[in-house]
């Protein structure tokens, strides 16, 4: 006979934590190191090459560096590898290595980009790759702007690899893959708009930069919080099983809060600053067809977030769309009676037992 022990999660700690074996408890923190690994490796990369350009920032670097030491020790002790619910604290470690880094780079990056223009050079002509490596193909391919990308667009996709090698924590596997579709989308979109860095009109606007980069910026700590709304379907299921009936609604509430502060986050984080500021460079005189198109695509996407949140509060009254959907199916199946009692008259002595559906 299974019995069942209800732990109260406020007394959960690290001695509760429980692993289906020692070979899966190493499995979680070889996981979680390797990921850690590979985060620090990319940030110690891309500071080495920052650091060419500027050597004063190594101070910086080294607190980053603090971090990273700190939160994996805080992370393997009390954890045992296993990520936070809410928060993923490796990444920010990293955001806080790589954003001041690809600052630095991109605004180098349009120093160089105003003075070859004004001397009618190529850009690729000085860049600091070069320079390591020699004058080689290998090297002009990662030269000024194509550094810069290709370390913005690698931040990128090991963000989503090592989410996902991650130890998931308390996030069930349909919660994960739902933040991995959504951590990709997010990775597309920001890609999309740091594309607006090539613009010459950018470079020589510094205010408008500067703003750029801070919105940039701001896009990218969506990654560090972790927002979906299958965790606590799974919850909502399980607590319309217990007796009482009276944990429907409070569960309801909750998923509906988690939903709303997912589509709040990408409103306020993604596109509303991203369809603001491109409002904003075309009224200074940055206007090309990608900017009009992603405008407008940031647009629809507020303008159906907004929609979301009023079909979720109350404009749209849920017990009267369920009970309109089921009439719809009700009469759906009931023409289908009819039309399967058409074509075989034999079935209309059971007709009457078809309605049954609900």
């Amino acid at each position: 006979m299974s019995t069942h022990v209800k732990i109260n999660v406020k007394d959960l700690n690290v001695n509760s934590l429980v692993f289906r074996s020692d070979f899966h408890k190493c499995r979680k923190i070889f996981r979680a190191l390797f990921a850690r690994c590979l985060l620090f490796g990319h940030a110690a990369c891309s500071v080495y090459f920052a650091t060419q350009l500027n050597t004063s920032y190594y101070g910086i670097y080294a607190v980053c560096g603090f971090l990273f030491l700190l939160e994996a020790i805080v992370i393997f002790y009390f954890r045992y590898g296993l990520e936070w619910k809410k928060f993923c604290t490796c990444f920010i470690c990293y955001l806080a290595t790589m954003i001041p880094v690809l600052w630095l780079l991109r605004l180098n990056d349009m120093q160089t980009t105003l003075i070859n223009s004004s001397n009618n050079i190529s850009s690729s002509n000085n860049n600091t790759l070069s320079s390591l490596m020699g004058n080689t193909k290998f090297a002009s391919l990662l030269s000024g702007q194509n550094l810069t990308s290709l370390l913005e667009q690698s931040m990128m996709i090991l963000i989503i690899i090592c989410r996902w090698m991650l130890p998931r924590g308390r996030i069930d596997r349909n919660s994960m893959s739902q933040l991995l579709i959504m951590y990709s989308a997010i990775g597309a979109d920001i890609l999309d708009f740091s594309d607006t860095f090539d613009r010459i009109e950018v470079a020589r606007n510094k205010n408008l930069a500067i703003v750029v980069l801070a919105v940039w910026s701001w896009s990218l700590l969506q990654f560090t919080v972790v927002i979906t709304t299958a965790f606590t379907f799974r919850r909502r299921r399980g607590r319309e099983t217990e007796p009482g009936g009276g944990g429907t609604h409070s569960a309801n509430s909750r998923e509906d809060i988690s939903e709303t502060l997912s589509i709040m986050m990408v409103l306020l984080m993604q596109d509303g600053p991203f369809l603001v500021t491109r409002g904003y460079m075309i009224s200074k005189g940055v206007f090309n067809y990608m900017i009009m198109f992603f405008s407008l695509k940031n647009a629809l996407t507020l303008i159906l977030g907004l929609y979301r949140l009023c079909v979720l509060y109350g404009c749209v009254t849920r017990e009267g769309n369920d009970l309109l959907r089921k009439s719809e199916i009700a009469r759906s199946l009931d023409s289908l009676d009819d039309i399967d009692c058409q074509s075989n008259p034999k079935s209309k002595t059971v007709k009457g037992t078809n309605h049954q559906r609900f």
